[in-house]
């Protein structure tokens, strides 16, 4: 082949790559956008791509965090992680790499600068041919569940009790 020829060639091979690698995203958005990942659950979930890009995110993920959609897509979910938990996320995307599932709790930051204490539960997901196509979370907002155990046991007593009486 002449130079003007392997210049064409790897055009199109580069060309071939960005339109099958958005093909995949938009497969992988289809794929996982269905009754079971419905808008209306109460846990937030959020849909990446191989290079750790959010494709979606559920409306409870966006009312946990008060962001709009155009806000994640595109976008890490280590973008919205707190500075203390971004290095424990990606060492969870990581590790899913190679386990094809981790859970760990990491605090996200809403738009105010406030923080949320969720429970990340992250699978791989694979393509047919057995290659990863991304990975899916289910995100549980546990902020209350830890102000509640982090009060005094008396008052947990206190609490069960009354509830044993109504």
């Amino acid at each position: 082949l002449s130079d003007r020829g392997l210049r064409r060639s790897g055009l199109v091979c580069l060309f071939f790559f960005f339109v099958s690698s958005r093909r995949r995203r938009t497969r992988l958005r289809r794929d996982w956008s269905s009754d079971v990942c419905s808008s209306d659950l109460a846990d937030g979930y959020w849909l990446v791509d191989t290079e750790c890009k959010t494709v979606e995110v559920n409306a409870a993920l966006r009312r946990m965090l008060d962001q709009d959609s155009e806000v994640f897509i595109g976008r890490s979910p280590l973008d919205f992680a707190a500075e203390n938990d971004r290095a424990t996320l990606r060492g969870l995307f990581d590790r899913v790499a190679t386990t094809g599932h981790a859970v760990h709790e990491i605090a996200l930051t809403r738009r105010d600068g406030g923080l949320v204490e969720s429970r990340f539960n992250l699978t791989r997901i694979d393509d047919p041919s057995g290659a990863p196509a991304g990975a899916f979370a289910f995100v549980a907002h546990i902020t209350e569940q830890r102000r509640f155990q982090r009060r005094r046991p008396e008052e947990h007593t206190s609490e069960l009790q009354s509830r044993r009486n109504l």
